[in-house]
């Protein structure tokens, strides 16, 4: 009975001990992915932190020019930067065209003063559908329809190059305005003109199934601008500070004193360097390349003779077709007119001719029957001993090591040392 509970308790204890090793392992398994997924999400995160920062400095960027731009001119069109945002905003939304393109380009129209508040918003949509009709960047559109909007009476000229053709009566009412001092209706009358051009072609755009999916890229853009402005107003302080530290003259005296340091350093190293050299190290490193170079030569040298020896044993025992022919010619009394090989072994017949290669090819007729072995057959292995030197050998000497190699395996093959 005792036996039988100590059976069980190891029993017990053994599926036990299974059971906790396979769970261990399922840990360590998921402790691993767990680890990879934390390195991977750690890398996603900061991927996409990245970018959301990049957006917002984009935005920031497009923000500050606007802002930029007002100054420079006074602000003489009357319009507002937080006006141009709002419109840049409003248009992204119907259009494929992002807040930053759309306020880059309203930047540009703020460059020509003659454009005023209430064009303005016009001008801006006018600017749109003339890059997506003309398939141009916004760029170009806001520069032509700005030099346009201008002056009216040679912006008409200049618009023909786009393909946009007033009639004489048109230009003339323009004229007339413009003469008159009413600009911003000769401007008005401009707009209207190019809409019939153009049509509402970005808000068209818009309102196919790409321009949704890109209207919608773009939104996201805009969460994406708002996580990178927490992160970028979360980082702020410490990149102040740290350029606080480094415009300190503490720290730049410290980091001078450290680079002072390490000048001192590297100059006596050299200084040493220069004083060993001088001092017999020059000897000593030419004697170390040199002695490389004739090791190097060495191998070569050997690697060469080996070379010539193996192409030399592999001409011996092959004979050309012709060579064989012209000594076949000169025998008398031969079985058969077809020269057999035995380089495998076999029986021969009295009177069979056969090659053979104790000292380089022969042919063999014996007088009685026999047999031949192959050399792979023969259980004795021999040693090739060769001794002589290598050193500055040339291509004569090369040859020599050659034969006298080939030399000595043939005597070594034969049993005479």
């Amino acid at each position: 009975m005792a036996s039988f509970d100590l059976k069980a308790v190891i029993t017990a204890e053994d599926k036990a001990s299974s059971t906790i090793s396979k769970v261990g392992g399922a840990f360590t398994s998921l402790a691993k992915v767990g680890i990879a997924g934390a390195v991977a999400g750690v890398a996603a995160l900061t991927y996409e932190l990245k970018k959301s920062v990049d957006a917002f400095s984009e935005s920031q960027n497009v923000t500050r020019q606007t802002e930029a731009v007002l100054k420079s001119t006074g602000g003489v069109a009357g319009v507002t930067a937080q006006r141009v945002s709002e419109l840049a905003t409003q248009f992204q939304s119907m259009t494929m065209f992002s807040d930053e393109t759309i306020q880059s380009g309203e930047n540009l129209l703020l460059t020509f003063t003659g454009i005023g508040q209430d064009v303005f918003p016009k001008a801006t949509e006018t600017m749109l559908n003339m890059s997506q009709a003309l398939g141009q960047d916004v760029k170009s559109s806001a520069i032509q329809l700005g030099k346009a909007l201008q002056d009216p009476i040679l912006g008409v000229t200049a618009l023909r190059r786009v393909g946009v053709n007033f009639n004489e009566a048109a230009q003339e009412t323009i004229k007339t305005m413009v003469e008159q001092g009413r600009v911003a209706e000769a401007q008005t009358f401009i707009l209207k003109e190019l809409e019939v051009e153009f049509g509402n072609s970005a808000i068209a755009a818009g309102e196919t199934f790409a321009g949704k999916v890109t209207i919608l890229r773009n939104k996201i853009g805009d969460l994406q601008e708002t996580i990178g402005s927490a992160v970028v107003e979360a980082i702020t302080p410490f990149i102040n500070k740290l350029s606080a530290w480094a415009s300190d003259p503490a720290t730049q005296q410290r980091v001078a004193e450290i680079a002072k340091v390490m000048q001192e350093k590297l100059i006596k190293a050299f200084n040493d360097f220069k004083n060993w050299y001088d001092s017999g190290g020059k000897e000593t490193l030419q004697g170390v390349l040199k002695f490389a170079e004739a090791t190097a030569k060495a191998f070569l040298a050997v690697a060469d003779a080996i070379g010539k020896v193996m192409t030399a044993l592999t001409k011996v025992g092959k004979p050309s077709e012709d060579a064989i022919k012209r000594s076949m010619e000169g025998l008398s009394g031969v079985s058969g007119s077809k020269l057999r090989t035995r380089a495998s072994g076999g029986f021969l017949s009295g009177g069979q001719a056969s090659v053979v290669g104790e000292r380089g090819p022969e042919i063999f007729v014996p007088s009685s029957s026999g047999r031949i072995i192959p050399n792979n057959q023969i259980s004795n292995a021999f040693t090739v001993n060769f001794y002589g030197n290598i050193n500055n050998t040339d291509n004569r000497s090369l040859d020599d090591i050659g034969k006298r190699l080939a030399r000595q395996l043939e005597l070594s093959r034969l049993g005479i040392s």
